[in-house]
Formats: structure tokens, sequence, C-alpha cells
């Protein structure tokens, strides 16, 4: 039985084991982990008075349980924790890089250069809007009044069914 009963795979790690247990209406006869090393005593000496074979020993009780897992776990944080630490230490390069360069193009920034880009900037869009406010684009094509443009604007809406804009009367 301790190998199942061909319905569970061959390499699959089984254990057998016995927790503590009383009746739902009564309270916990004792400690619950006293209880289960006892019951963990109990089954190994079941299970070596029935001469289970050594092989099979170490799957059998609480205690033994406990210690798999720990190994188990301890192997699988592991394995785990590898390629996080991978992660992190190509992130830290990649960030410390990043510092890097940004404290290198903080310190070759001219304020004075900026300031004076800035204005030039300012400046160029000023001059670039006033033919626009004045209305001499000296455009050829699709060309239209305010009075058509208006239109054009209402005529859109009512294609869209839209309900939010309604036509000024003229």
């Amino acid at each position: 039985w301790v190998d199942g009963f061909g319905d569970l795979p061959s390499d699959l790690v089984r254990f057998a084991l016995t927790l503590p247990w009383w009746p739902e209406d009564s309270e916990c006869p004792g400690e619950f982990a006293q209880l289960r090393d006892e019951k963990s005593k109990e089954d190994i000496r079941e299970m070596e008075a029935r001469q289970l074979s050594a092989k099979y020993m170490e799957m059998v009780g609480f205690a033994n349980f406990a210690i798999f897992l720990e190994k188990k776990i301890e192997h699988l944080f592991g394995e785990a924790v590898g390629p996080v630490l991978t992660s992190l230490k190509a992130l830290t390069v990649s960030t410390e890089k990043k510092a890097a360069d940004l404290q290198v193009e903080f310190s070759e920034t001219d304020h004075c250069k900026m300031i004076s880009t800035m204005r030039e900037c300012g400046i160029l869009f000023a001059h670039a809007l006033t033919p626009v406010m004045e209305g001499s684009l000296c455009l050829k094509a699709k060309c239209m009044t305010l009075e058509q443009e208006l239109k054009e604007f209402h005529r859109y809406h009512q294609s869209l069914c839209s309900s939010h804009f309604s036509m000024l009367p003229s």
C-alpha cells in the first residue's frame, strides 16, 4: 500500500502520516503540537512492527514529512532566488548608468543657454502667429470664409447626429 495501488505516479514522493484527531463536539485533548509528535512516533512504531522496508520508513510520520518539506522549500526557494538576483543586478547596473548619464547631462547644461533658447522659441512662435492672426496666409487651395467654415462644421455635426451643437441664427 505504500507504493499506492497503481494509481500514483512512480516518481511521486509520498508520505504516510496520522494527524491528531478528536470528536467534533469536544475540545482538543491537549497541545496540538505534542499530539502531532505523538502520532508521528506512533506511525513509526506501527510501521516498524509491520517490518516496513527502511527505504519507506523515511516517508512515514509527520516528523519525516516536515523534514522533507523543509528541504524541498529551501531547494525551490534557492532556485527561484537566482533569477531574481540576476534581474536585480541588471536593473542596478542599468539604473546606475542612467543616473550617471543624467548627472553628466545636468553638469553640462548651461542655464543661461536654456533661457536664451526658450526666448528664441517664444519669439519665433510669436512671429509665426502674426500672419495667422492677420488672416494673410497667401493660401490658394481649400480657402473658405468664416461663414462657410461654420456651416461646414454644422453639417459635420448633423452627419454625426450629435445633439450638443446648435447652429446660431444667422
